[in-house]
């Protein structure tokens, strides 16, 4: 949910947010960043900032520890944005504070993402009004190659990257769209039923007992 983040990056202190650009349907993944580079950083922060709610646990706050993970993808070499080397690059930032935001905090990721949609809808409607186009929503699935067997959900299954069946999590996630602007509002991550019908490794893996649940097309 931290790349959805990514895809509402403030682009001034008013919070008029920066979108995905979507070139065209064989490149929708490629993006510009439109923002002077000497002041992103603070644009970064003070949008990071508006998510203070969301990152709170009891009394201590992790936004500052979202900032850093933030930093880190947008700073890091694709497929190289690993907790690791975030510690190297990310000033004053460290490896298992990383993983504890990661793994062990409470901060509640769901409510993450509702800000996310609520903001990403907001501004659709302000794009809508100037290009008189319908919004829509786009549904897709992306996977991600591994070579363990520990992550969840990985398996033996198609990886479209690869565009043959590989060893691989499965992500499903979902877009709204208007015009050429575009912004990930929710994702799932796809449980094959080796791992559902497998409960002790679920439950190992700390998968949530209601999310254990195979779910299959009803049409």
């Amino acid at each position: 949910m931290l790349f959805s983040i990514l895809a509402l990056y403030n682009s001034s202190v008013t919070h008029r947010l920066i979108f995905i650009q979507v070139k065209n349907q064989s490149d929708k993944k490629t993006f510009e960043n439109t923002l002077n580079h000497s002041k992103s950083g603070d644009y970064l922060a003070l949008f990071v900032k508006t998510f203070k709610s969301q990152f709170q646990v009891a009394r201590y706050n992790q936004t500052p520890r979202a900032l850093q993970y933030i930093q880190g993808l947008m700073t890091l070499e694709k497929g190289k944005a690993n907790m690791e080397r975030m510690e190297e690059e990310i000033p004053d930032s460290e490896y298992r504070a990383y993983q504890h935001f990661i793994t062990n905090s409470n901060w509640n990721y769901r409510a993450v993402l509702s800000k996310v949609a609520k903001d990403t809808s907001q501004l659709l409607q302000e794009n809508k009004a100037l290009s008189k186009r319908p919004t829509g929503l786009i549904i897709d699935e992306s996977a991600h190659l591994k070579k363990g067997k520990e992550s969840i959900g990985v398996s033996r299954q198609y990886a479209g990257v690869a565009g043959k069946v590989e060893n691989c999590q499965v992500g499903v996630y979902l877009s709204m769209v208007n015009e050429n602007r575009a912004g990930m509002v929710d994702e799932r991550l796809f449980i094959p039923s080796k791992w559902i019908n497998d409960k002790p490794r679920g439950k190992k893996a700390g998968i949530p007992k209601e999310e254990m649940v195979l779910r299959l097309n009803q049409s």
